[in-house]
C-alpha cells in the first residue's frame, strides 16, 4: 500500500505536479496496478491493508529533509468512501490516504522513496 502511494507521489513530482500530503484512489486502480483481481475478495484485502497501515505505528529518530525527530507516528490516515446500490450492496468509490508528516517529509525532501515502475510509465502517458 505504501509503494503504490510512494509511487503515485513519485509520478506527481516527475510530472511537475502539486504534491500535498493526500492521495485519493481507485480501489480499481490500485488493484490493477498491483496485478491483484477485482474479486470482491480483493476488495476486502484492501480494506485490511488499510487497517494494517493505519495499525502500524513508528518510532523513529531518523532524519528526513534535514529534520530530526524522536517519537512515534501512524504511518497514514485512510479512509474508503462507497455508495449503497439500489440493492442495498454497498460499492467501494474511492481510497482516501493522508501520509504522516514524516514520511511525506522524507519523500519530498530526500527522494527516498522505492517506486513501482509500471505505475509512473502508465501515469505520464
Amino acid at each position: 500500500m505504501v509503494l503504490y502511494i510512494d509511487s503515485l507521489m513519485a509520478a506527481k513530482m516527475e510530472g511537475g505536479m502539486s504534491i500535498s500530503q493526500d492521495f485519493t484512489f481507485t480501489a480499481h486502480d490500485l488493484l490493477s496496478v498491483t496485478g491483484a483481481n477485482h474479486s470482491a475478495r480483493s476488495y476486502s484485502r484492501l480494506a485490511y491493508a488499510l487497517s494494517g497501515c493505519k495499525g502500524t505505528q513508528i518510532r523513529t529518530n531518523i532524519e528526513a529533509g534535514g529534520e530530526g525527530e524522536e517519537g512515534f507516528f501512524w504511518l497514514l490516515e485512510a479512509r474508503m468512501q462507497y455508495a449503497r446500490t439500489g440493492s442495498g450492496e454497498k460499492r467501494l468509490k474511492a481510497v482516501k490516504v493522508r501520509l504522516c508528516d514524516w514520511l511525506f517529509r522524507a519523500i519530498l525532501s530526500d527522494r527516498q522513496v522505492l517506486i513501482m515502475p509500471q505505475l509512473i510509465s502508465s501515469l505520464n502517458r
